[in-house]
């Protein structure tokens, strides 16, 4: 016959399981935390990287519509040369 085991067995178990865990994972200690920036310094880094980020995208934008537009120009030109989009020595 199986004896079943008691609330009191199951309470003994589970907290020697959490020990086991508790000790592999290892304690945090105030001196592993020193490396890390604060909340402030993390914030404040995060918003000029940001700030950073907005402004190249600004850019590229901008850029890439002035090339589309310095581009159009040169295109059209080539096409009424060139109709067939060839060179006249290339045919």
């Amino acid at each position: 016959m199986v004896k079943k085991a008691s609330n009191i067995d199951i309470i003994d178990a589970i907290k020697q399981a959490v020990r086991v865990v508790f000790q592999e994972m290892g304690v945090v200690t105030k001196d592993d935390l020193k490396y890390l920036p604060s909340r402030e310094e993390f914030y404040k880094r995060e918003d000029e990287i940001m700030g950073e980020l907005k402004t190249m995208r600004e850019e590229h934008t901008m850029l890439s519509n002035r090339i589309y537009n310095d581009q159009v120009p040169r295109l059209e030109k080539l096409e009424k040369i060139h109709p067939q989009g060839r060179h006249f020595a290339a045919i």
